[in-house]
C-alpha cells in the first residue's frame, strides 16, 4: 500500500442504501492506493433524512411528508438506528468537520482529495438552494494536492448560468476527472480543456464474494425467505408503472413477492415487506433473489452485481443513470417502460455468457479500475 494520504468526499450520511453503498466501495477500492478518510463533513441537508419526522415545510407536501414519516415511526426509527451503526462500524471517518473547518484540516491531512460517486454535483441532493456545493468541487485542502473525481454525477440537474462559472472553475483544477453517465464526460469535455472518463458506478467495483464477504451475516428472516424463490421489488422512485410490471410479473412466475421498502406505500402486493432492512439483509436479499424488479439505478447495479434475471422500469427523466449503465453493458432491453412489455417469451434468465455481455461487464470493470491506477499515478 502506498502511504498517500487520501480525503474522500462524497454522500456518506444518508437514509439510503445506494448512497451507503457507493461510499462504502470507493472507501475499500481506494484503500488500494493508500489511507483513505471519509470526510466527515456536516451536510444538514443529507443528515435530515436522519430525523424521525422531518419537517421540510408546511405546505399541503410537507405535511403529508410529517403524517408518513408519524405513521413509520417504529419501522423508521429501527432503520435509521441500523444504518447509524453501519456509518460509525465500516467507514473510516475523519472528525465531523463544517465548512470553516475543513480547509485547514484537509491541508495538514491529505496529499489526495477525491470527490466520490453519487450525485454529489446536483444541487437538488446536496443543497438547501440551487447551488451547487463547492465542497463537492474539492474547493478546500492544499493547492498541491492531487484532485480525482470518480464516477461523479449530476443526476438529472441541468447546469445553469449562476452554476457554470463554479463548476468550470473546480473542474479546471482537478487532474483526473471521471463521471457516471455518458452524456456528461461530452458536457464537460465541452467546457473545459481536459479529457473525462466515463467510468462504472463503485458499487461495481467489488465483485459479489467481495460485498457478501464485507457483510457476510445473513439474518433469521432473511434465511427463511430464501428457502423460496422470490421476486424482489426495490422501488425508489416510486414510478407507478412498476407497481403494474410487478404484479403483472408475479402472476406470470407464481413467484411470491418480497419488498425492500420504508415507505407505507400499500398500494403493491407483497406478502413480505421489510420496511427496516440493514445494508447486510439488503445484499443478501439481492444475492439470495430469483428476479429483481426495480426502478432503482442501484437496484440495477446490484442485480448485475450478482448476475440475476431483472427488469428495470424507466423512471423517465430520471433514467439517464439506468440507460448509461445498460448501453455499456448490452442489456438495453431489460429496461421497460410499462408491463406490457413483459410477456411469457421474454421473461427467460438473462445468459450473461451470451452476446458477450460478461465480457463486457468485466470490461467496463477493467477500465473503470484503470483510471483510477493511472489517476494515482
Amino acid at each position: 500500500m502506498s502511504d498517500k494520504k487520501i480525503g474522500l468526499i462524497t454522500i456518506h450520511r444518508a437514509n439510503n442504501y445506494g448512497a451507503f453503498l457507493q461510499a462504502f466501495a470507493t472507501q475499500e477500492f481506494l484503500k488500494k492506493f493508500g489511507d483513505v478518510e471519509i470526510i466527515d463533513y456536516k451536510n444538514s441537508k443529507l443528515e435530515s433524512s436522519f430525523d424521525l419526522v422531518r419537517v421540510n415545510s408546511y405546505s399541503l407536501r410537507g405535511l403529508m411528508g410529517i403524517i408518513k414519516d408519524l405513521l413509520r415511526l417504529v419501522p423508521r426509527s429501527r432503520v435509521i438506528k441500523k444504518f447509524k451503526l453501519d456509518i460509525n462500524e465500516k467507514y473510516n471517518l475523519s472528525k465531523r468537520l463544517d465548512f470553516k473547518e475543513l480547509d485547514f484540516y484537509a491541508k495538514e491531512k491529505f496529499d489526495v482529495l477525491v470527490s466520490g460517486s453519487d450525485q454529489i454535483w446536483n444541487p437538488v441532493c446536496v443543497s438547501k438552494n440551487d447551488m451547487l456545493d463547492p465542497v463537492y468541487l474539492l474547493n478546500f485542502g492544499k493547492v498541491t494536492a492531487k484532485r480525482i473525481s470518480y464516477a461523479s454525477s449530476m443526476g438529472a440537474f441541468e447546469v445553469d448560468n449562476k452554476n457554470h462559472p463554479l463548476l468550470v472553475e473546480s473542474l479546471n483544477n482537478y487532474s483526473s476527472i471521471s463521471v457516471r453517465e455518458i452524456e456528461r464526460k461530452k458536457e464537460i469535455e465541452n467546457w473545459i480543456d481536459k479529457s473525462v472518463s466515463h467510468v462504472l458506478d463503485p458499487t461495481l467495483l467489488l465483485s459479489s464474494s467481495e460485498w457478501l464477504s464485507r457483510f457476510p451475516h445473513k439474518s433469521l428472516r432473511v434465511s427463511q425467505l430464501s428457502k423460496k424463490k422470490y421476486i424482489l421489488f426495490y422501488s425508489v422512485p416510486k414510478v407507478k408503472q412498476t407497481r403494474r410490471v410487478l404484479e403483472y410479473f408475479s402472476k406470470l412466475t407464481g413467484y411470491e413477492v418480497v419488498s425492500i421498502d420504508q415507505d407505507i406505500y400499500p398500494f403493491y402486493k407483497a406478502k413480505n415487506k421489510l420496511r427496516d432492512a440493514s445494508i447486510g439483509e439488503f445484499l443478501h436479499l439481492f444475492n439470495n433473489a430469483e428476479y429483481i424488479i426495480t426502478d432503482s439505478f442501484h437496484g440495477v447495479c446490484f442485480s448485475l452485481i450478482f448476475r440475476k434475471n431483472f427488469f428495470a422500469v424507466s423512471p423517465g427523466k430520471l433514467s439517464n443513470r439506468i440507460v448509461s449503465l445498460l448501453s455499456v453493458v448490452g442489456l438495453t432491453e431489460r429496461l421497460i417502460k410499462g408491463a406490457d412489455c413483459i410477456n411469457k417469451n421474454n421473461i427467460t434468465s438473462i445468459d450473461y455468457n451470451s452476446n458477450n455481455i460478461e465480457d463486457k461487464i468485466e470490461l467496463a470493470i477493467n477500465n473503470s479500475k484503470s483510471f483510477l491506477e493511472s489517476a494515482f499515478k
